[in-house]
């Protein structure tokens, strides 16, 4: 692992730094004449160049009760690092130590009592702090000490904004502002914090453009003397940044925040102290965005750092879980949450505090269907609001607007609207016309309007929305939109254009049959899509693009039933092409934007070295997350670990965001592969096929299921109404196919088998295209389960039905699949792997324990059963292409990883994992190695992470091909990690499989690959043969249905063989040559 030399230069960087500053410290002592730190002035340097912990270190190093200033200098030291417990040690010190000079130095206790006076502000005693500052700014305004006036001053304002005297603040910070600015060399570093807290007293009075002025101002300064206080100029930022969020400019907010961050961590800085508040406000602004995988990743960072110096009772860890609560909320981890929102509400909370959490258990309840419980909660969170926070409050607000929610989704839309308009009349009233929760309340009243099938009334409504939302966009005329703005990818955009899609749909359905109403929702789809993809761009971690990719999923829905509707108006083929592309939109989006991104990276398209810097990267990040999730599956965790484990991951991130953002600036070419949206289109699909080959896509929209049929000489679009029985066939007849048949209670006639496979045959394939032809299936939703093979062309005689004489679809076609049309056609460049085979089938012995703890990985008993037949599995698949063979022990993880690129087909003969919860935490289970970094379990994140060159991954294996549905994306199966690593075919399998039909099947599709048969008809010939030999219970799709192949199809190439052979001629002629070479010249 590369941490390592990655830690050590961090080290050594930390070294020369260290050196430099002694240096300057050692020339500073000898300077005074003083190398035993008792000079105060010296020492006061030191603690001017922020390093106070030497300064401390010099003087409890070299105590002398005799020097007066020894105690008052600590304090001034601890003070700088915000150590408030040791302030008030050392100037209490101070502070008895003076009552006891004879002639005791006024301007010592003037600095003693501003000391104290910063001390009690710190531990919240404001008016004893009140006292103290008040009595050292007599005695500075009686010794005319302007210096230390000017700090006291700015204690005064801090002290009197903490107390809710606006007034008295802004009057103390102007006071000591007109003071330092008289001096002839100011102090920039004050000047800012003064500039910085005047812009804190105009956002507290709703001055906000006045607030937004002095906040930039005082970031300028900052910036001047960033060198000198990188510490002050990243809190400066982080500042800005929350300020920015609560304005509601969360990507501005963004940019700032991570400004500070980037200082800090470029600086090397281990300051908690600092660290922590620019984690916790990323954390929010990245909530805001949307990208709520991150944002829980800098809460989990937050709550590491502020443990290091907070109390376990400080209120800063209840809003940290308050904020981790509504993460896992917006996950859908609903439980999880709801356990963060009820730990939280027994603590002593603040009226705010309290208002947001009995607002998110609301919404929590509500999501998991338990109405009265969020109904309680919505009405307290409402109560609560009112009497402690006031009405004109935009906490308030919210909860009007949360409960107004909640009551248009029970279908109470009297009670919806009421809270509707009074969370509108306190928003407009607190930020005026133009603002992001006055959009949104609009947004939500528009979608109110539309529940109530008043789709006119839903249009204005959104329209206003979008109006309030830009902030120069002023368009009345609901069918126009706003032109797209960078700036402005917030993810509020695409919910109001999803409405206004919807209710143009609506408006067209139910009122007018307009087709250019149908126009208009076009538009406005397309609008909102691209509002969705260029959010996309912003996001990095796969589970949030996931999760988005889910929400966003109705769009696409929306979108090929509104393209259908207009192709079935007009006649028009534009309309099928269109409605085809947002269906091909609409699948494994996800997956082929990382595909494109890797591709990109692979190409060619950036130097070597910069390509290989991101492998390593890459590589400690997948390291470490494995790392993270070992430990936290175990079940005594080591919090310290993973806590340190995390603060590593997090750096390495950082480290991989700079290098991609460096290289979308720098590299235009790959910025435009990496985030290129365009999905292919009917001609190119055409010109894709062979003569003899179909397309048949599916879309499941709501109630309707629209098929593609394309190919050669076909374009078709078929659209049926389905229901939820149809849907509940479906499943039936899946757990028909793959529940073995002779277990209790699961065993199904052939004839009701049959009565279902053909019914869902009929709905699948509609019209006359298909004879004679290679049919590709690019699945939908639940179809992706269903295994097409197994499907019943014609029904049986019931008196004479048996699984053996069945007309299954096999007999008729050859048949594979794709995720989608793109990503099928999708032509990655690829390395030339020197070697034909490597095959792995371990042994599992009955003591082999797997360290999972998650009752979410399904049938660990039975998967870990021992396989009796994989190893002859391998050795005749071995017979047929002579390879590499990993059999038991030698089956290791690493052993794969090791050599796994040199392979053109890699063949996984074992057991598997498959974690419904967490796809990304499915395994492939190897043998156990000797390294104790080897658990034997290969996740589906590290296979992402594999350079493969193989052309064809067989995934014999206990559903390789399963997992958990994610609307928008498909199955989450391990066959999706072989694609992205740059594997383009796959044999994989849907459920658990039987040993001795599998053995058969798999080695006859090995025998007819060697014969030159492309991918998909080698497996069915391999199938067909087996169906030629089975009984009766042998012939039940249980035994032979399970495999499908997806992806490219095509034969083996031949080329490993002819490159091997060119290079051994190549070598022998050139041996040839250079041995008459030597002979000529000997002569």
């Amino acid at each position: 692992m590369q941490l390592k030399s990655l830690r050590i230069k961090s080290l050594s960087i930390s070294v020369i730094v260290l050196i430099i500053t002694l240096i300057n410290v050692l020339s500073i002592s000898a300077q005074t004449g003083k190398k035993d730190g008792g000079n105060p002035a010296f020492i006061r340097h030191l603690i001017s160049l922020s390093l106070a912990d030497s300064a401390i270190n010099l003087l409890q190093n070299d105590y002398k009760p005799e020097l007066p200033d020894k105690n008052i200098l600590l304090a001034i030291a601890y003070q700088s690092l915000g150590q408030t417990d040791s302030v008030s040690f050392y100037v209490r010190r101070s502070f008895a130590q003076f009552k006891m000079e004879p002639n005791p130095d006024k301007k010592k206790l003037a600095e003693i009592y501003y000391i104290l006076g910063w001390a009690k502000y710190k531990l919240s005693d404001i008016d004893s702090a009140g006292y103290f500052n008040l009595k050292a700014l007599d005695l500075c305004n009686s010794l005319d000490l302007d210096s230390l006036k000017v700090f006291i001053l700015k204690n005064l304002g801090n002290n009197s904004l903490a107390g809710g005297d606006i007034e008295g603040a802004e009057a103390y910070y102007n006071e000591a502002l007109k003071i330092e600015r008289a001096k002839n060399t100011p102090s920039v570093a004050l000047l800012a914090g003064l500039i910085q807290n005047m812009g804190i007293i105009f956002a507290s009075t709703g001055q906000l453009d006045s607030a937004k002025l002095y906040f930039a101002r005082s970031l300028e300064l900052k910036e001047t003397i960033s060198q000198s206080d990188i510490g002050s100029l990243a809190n400066g930022y982080a500042n800005f940044s929350n300020f920015l969020r609560s304005l509601g400019e969360p990507i501005e907010a963004l940019k700032y925040i991570n400004k500070a961050e980037k200082l800090l961590i470029e600086n090397n800085s281990e300051d908690y102290r600092k660290l922590a508040p620019v984690y916790l406000i990323k954390g929010g602004v990245l909530i805001i965005l949307n990208n709520f995988e991150e944002a829980l990743t800098y809460h989990e960072l937050a709550y590491t750092a502020y443990r290091q110096f907070l109390k376990p009772d400080d209120k800063t860890f209840v809003s940290l879980n308050y904020n981790i609560g509504n993460i896992h909320e917006s996950l859908g981890n609903y439980s999880m949450a709801i356990k963060y929102h009820l730990d939280v509400i027994d603590k002593d909370l603040d009226p705010l505090q309290l208002v947001k959490t009995l607002r998110s258990l609301g919404s929590c309840y509500a999501n998991i269907d338990q109405d009265s419980l969020a109904e309680v909660y919505f009405i307290r969170s409402v109560g609560s609001a009112e009497s402690n926070l006031g009405k004109h409050n935009d906490q308030t607000a919210l909860s009007y607007l949360k409960i107004g929610y909640f009551y248009t989704n029970l279908g109470y839309y009297d009670k919806a609207i009421d809270y509707y308009h009074r969370s509108l009349a306190v928003y407009e009233s607190i930020y005026g016309e133009k603002n992001r929760d006055v959009s949104n309340v609009l947004s939500l009243i528009g979608f109110y309007y539309f529940n109530t099938k008043d789709y006119i009334r839903s249009l204005q409504f959104y329209q206003k929305s979008l109006n309030s939302f830009f902030e120069f966009y002023n368009d009345t005329n609901y069918c126009h939109n706003p032109t797209m703005d960078l700036d402005d990818l917030d993810f509020n955009v695409f919910i109001i254009l999803y409405g206004k899609a919807f209710s143009f749909y609506g408006l067209y359905e139910r009122n007018t049959r307009d087709i250019r109403d149908l126009e208009y929702c076009v538009q406005t789809i397309n609008k909102a899509i691209e509002y969705y993809e260029n959010f996309k761009n912003t996001l990095d971690a796969e589970n949030t693009k996931l999760i988005l990719a889910t929400r966003v999923n109705n769009i696409y829905n929306l979108a090929v039933k509104t393209a259908s509707e207009l192709y079935y108006r007009t006649g028009e083929a534009k309309y099928i092409d269109l409605a085809f592309r947002y269906s091909e939109k609409s699948k494994s989006q996800v997956l082929l934007s990382s595909i494109r991104e890797s591709d990109a990276i692979k190409e060619g398209l950036i130097p070597h070295d910069l390509k290989q810097n991101e492998e390593q990267i890459k590589s400690n990040i997948v390291t470490l997350d494995n790392l993270i999730y070992e430990e936290k599956q175990k079940s005594s965790q080591d919090s310290v670990k993973i806590a340190e484990l995390q603060k590593d991951l997090y750096r390495q991130k950082i480290i991989y965001d700079s290098l991609i953002h460096s290289l979308e600036i720098n590299y235009p070419v790959y910025f435009n592969l990496k985030f290129n949206h365009d999905v292919i289109d009917l001609k190119d699909v055409i010109k894709n096929l062979g003569p003899n080959q179909l397309i048949v896509e599916y879309k499941l929209a709501d109630s309707l299921l629209y098929t593609f049929i394309l190919g050669a000489d076909t374009i078709a679009l078929h659209r049926n109404t389905i229901d939820t029985s149809f849907i509940g066939k479906v499943e039936e007849f899946i757990n028909m196919m793959k529940i073995l048949p002779v277990s209790s209670g699961a065993e199904k006639s052939s004839y009701e088998y049959a009565q279902y496979g053909n019914e869902i045959y009929n709905v699948l394939f509609p019209g006359d295209y298909y004879e004679s032809k290679e049919l590709i299936i690019i699945p939908d939703d639940i179809l992706g389960y269903l295994s097409f093979d197994a499907l019943v062309t014609k029904l049986p005689d019931k008196a004479t039905s048996s699984f053996r004489t069945l007309d299954y679809l096999i007999y008729k076609h050859p048949l594979f699949y794709g995720y989608s049309a793109t990503l099928l056609f999708n032509k990655s460049k690829k390395g030339r792997p020197s070697r034909m085979l490597l095959a792995m089938a371990p042994t599992y012995k009955s003591s082999r324990e797997v360290n999972l703890a998650h009752s979410n990985v399904r049938d660990i008993d039975q998967n870990l059963r021992p396989l009796f037949h994989t190893d002859k599995e391998v050795s005749q698949i071995n017979e047929t292409f002579s390879g590499k063979l990993l059999i038991g022990d030698e089956a290791t993880e690493q052993n794969f990883k090791d050599i796994a690129s040199k392979y053109k087909i890699l063949h996984f003969a074992m057991h598997t994992l498959v974690n419904d919860e967490n796809p990304f935490a499915s395994q492939l289970v190897f043998s156990v190695g000797h390294d104790t970094i080897d658990d034997g379990l290969l996740n589906v994140y590290e296979i992402y992470n594999l350079d493969l060159n193989a052309e064809l991954a067989v995934l014999s294996a206990c559903k390789t091909g399963v997992g958990r549905l994610n609307r928008g994306e498909g199955v989450m199966s391990l066959a999706r990690g072989f694609f992205y690593a740059g594997v383009p075919g796959i044999v994989m399998t849907l459920w658990a499989i039987e040993d001795g039909a599998s053995m058969e099947i798999i080695t006859g599709f090995y025998q007819n690959l060697n014969s030159g048969m492309k991918k998909d008809i080698a497996l069915r010939e391999a199938k067909l043969n087996y169906l030629n030999n089975a009984d009766q219970m042998g012939s039940h799709p249980y035994f032979w249905a399970a495999y499908v192949q997806i992806g490219d199809n095509s034969e083996l190439s031949t080329e490993t063989n002819q490159y091997m052979i060119i290079e051994v001629v190549g070598g022998v002629v050139l041996l040839v040559l250079i041995i008459l070479l030597i002979v000529r010249i000997r002569k």
